[in-house]
């Protein structure tokens, strides 16, 4: 059964996600305009989740068409493959941050 990842679980989690509404928004409104098929199915899979989820007040803060957010920092990321996805579908890659004020704070690694 699907369940909410733990970063999702906390007050900060969620606290992030309603902060992410206008770039998630944003985000899908280029997905929509890109590749308006895979923007579809994006939201019939969330409809789907919401229908399995024993927790699915997430979704009344989760805007996004996007099931999963992956965070690649500096280039220091290592290598990554994702092998549950196809050819077709789109990967959107969003760089955030770039001043003197960009904090990111990842607690569930305390860092």
């Amino acid at each position: 059964m699907p369940h909410v990842s733990a970063s999702l679980q906390h007050d900060a989690g969620r606290r992030w996600a309603t902060d992410m509404t206008e770039t998630s928004s944003l985000i899908g409104a280029i997905l929509n305009v890109c590749h308006p098929e895979l923007y579809r199915a994006g939201h019939e899979c969330i409809d789907r989740l919401l229908e399995h989820m024993i927790d699915s007040d997430i979704f009344n803060i989760w805007n996004s068409v996007f099931n999963r957010i992956s965070a690649i920092l500096n280039q220091e990321t290592p290598f990554h493959c994702n092998g549950q996805t196809c050819a077709p579908w789109y990967d959107i890659i969003c760089t955030l941050g770039g001043d003197d004020n960009t904090i990111l704070e990842i607690q569930d690694l305390g860092i």
